[in-house]
């Protein structure tokens, strides 16, 4: 057909966006293919052999933590699969390519006896820091930071009792968690007005 890499790439990052995922997301898929796909923007989709898929991600492996790389070429395989499903590309070669190295497992997580002196401090900001604010919410509430930033006023429910998270990273991330006591008064504080 004809159709460059870079074109491929903005169809399917527009499939994304018909399908009702989340802009972050999308720009997250974009910015990953992007990593991979770099070297081959300016040539026709058609022409990415195995062996060029295979030698662009080894291009790619020492410059990145493995968990980085081996998501880029799990976008770049989800980007030719749909292409294929597309009629745009006859082949996949995305699919012979093994990914190479072990993702480090979690993230470094603060033991009870942390959280606690951690809690201790914005405690006593939480009245006049939203940094100290925002780590409480995450801390007692459980929401990810980019639920947390993105609250409006009108997403605390409930006389200031409820944190509305109306849209997340998924369906099931819909939810309104209580917000304890504790910090009630600091929210409420940051609404008034508002």
């Amino acid at each position: 057909i004809g159709i460059l890499v870079s074109d491929l790439r903005e169809g399917y990052l527009q499939h994304l966006r018909d399908n009702d995922r989340l802009p972050v997301s999308v720009r997250g898929v974009g910015n990953k293919l992007l990593q991979i796909l770099g070297p081959m923007l300016d040539m026709e989709a058609g022409a990415v052999t195995v062996p060029r898929a295979k030698a662009c991600y080894q291009r790619l492996v020492p410059t990145c933590a493995a968990a980085t790389h081996q998501a880029a070429l799990d976008r770049a395989k989800e980007c030719w699969r749909w292409a294929v499903k597309q009629g745009l590309v006859r082949s996949n070669p995305w699919a012979e390519v093994e990914r190479v190295g072990r993702a480090k497992r979690g993230k470094a997580k603060l033991t009870i006896d942390e959280t606690n002196r951690l809690v201790e401090v914005c405690l006593r900001d939480v009245d006049t820091s939203d940094k100290a604010l925002a780590i409480l919410v995450l801390i007692f509430c459980g929401v990810r930071v980019s639920e947390v930033t993105r609250r409006q006023v009108r997403d605390v429910d409930a006389g200031g009792t409820r944190l509305n998270i109306p849209a997340a990273k998924t369906r099931a991330g819909e939810r309104a968690p209580a917000i304890p006591e504790v910090i009630q008064a600091a929210v409420q504080l940051r609404c008034k007005g508002r």
